[in-house]
């Protein structure tokens, strides 16, 4: 017995289906997220409405964490492109379902809710040098963490050196000062010395010329005493 055809079946093609008012929202109550993507890579890049963005192209630099577990929010069947050199934004939905996603890069192949494959999946990311920017900022933020506190060191050692200059000045002034004062005494105690020593000098001469007198006197009177000698021994003759 034939079936009943029904009302709508014995419509044409175009006509069977029966549109409602209004936008159809797709993807509604789901997660979403906007996203900054950049093709680093030489070839342009095509990507499908339901393929798990976390795996696209290792050439394409993007937050690759917070695309986990979503896909493009476009009506299935459609898809974007990015150009090599080109830099865009995208939205992603999170999928639903059971969560599920197996093949695309190999990177998960499990439940997207589970910890542990998303753990791994990050790991076999790195591995594989698919482009990250949630990597490259951290490396970033590391790098001027450690650069900060040789910067406040260098300061500090600047700040120290600051007081020694001004410690090895006064130092340099002080034994400048004493430098000087040695000198000074020595300037005296070589003038103390001259002194004495032309006083010494003056005294011996003095000593010498009296002593020339005294035995000038000396021969003086003996030789009077030799005259009167011989005028005595005369007037005995």
């Amino acid at each position: 017995m034939p079936r009943k055809m029904r009302d709508h079946e014995s419509l044409p093609h175009h006509e069977r289906y029966i549109y409602g008012e209004g936008d159809i929202e797709i993807n509604r109550g789901r997660r979403k997220a906007s996203l900054t993507v950049r093709n680093t890579g030489d070839r342009a890049v095509q990507i499908c409405s339901h393929y798990h963005f976390f795996e696209v192209n290792p050439a394409i630099s993007f937050d690759r964490d917070a695309a986990y577990g979503m896909h493009l929010d476009l009506p299935a069947g459609n898809a974007i492109r990015i150009e090599p050199g080109d830099t865009r934004e995208v939205d992603l939905v999170e999928y639903g379902g059971g969560h599920r996603v197996y093949g695309f890069s190999g990177l998960v192949d499990g439940s997207v809710r589970a910890g542990m494959t998303r753990r791994v999946a990050l790991e076999r990311m790195d591995i594989l040098g698919f482009l990250d920017t949630r990597g490259e900022e951290k490396q970033s933020t590391n790098g001027e963490a450690r650069k900060a506190p040789q910067k406040k060191a260098s300061t500090a050692r600047k700040t120290a050196a600051a007081p020694g200059g001004k410690a090895a000045s006064s130092r340099t002034t002080s034994k400048a000062a004493a430098s000087s004062g040695t000198t000074s005494k020595a300037a005296s105690s070589r003038a103390s010395s001259a002194k004495a020593t032309s006083g010494r000098t003056a005294s011996g001469r003095a000593s010498s010329g009296r002593a020339s007198s005294g035995r000038a006197a000396a021969d003086k009177a003996a030789s009077g005493t030799t005259a009167s000698g011989k005028a005595s021994s005369g007037k005995k003759g």
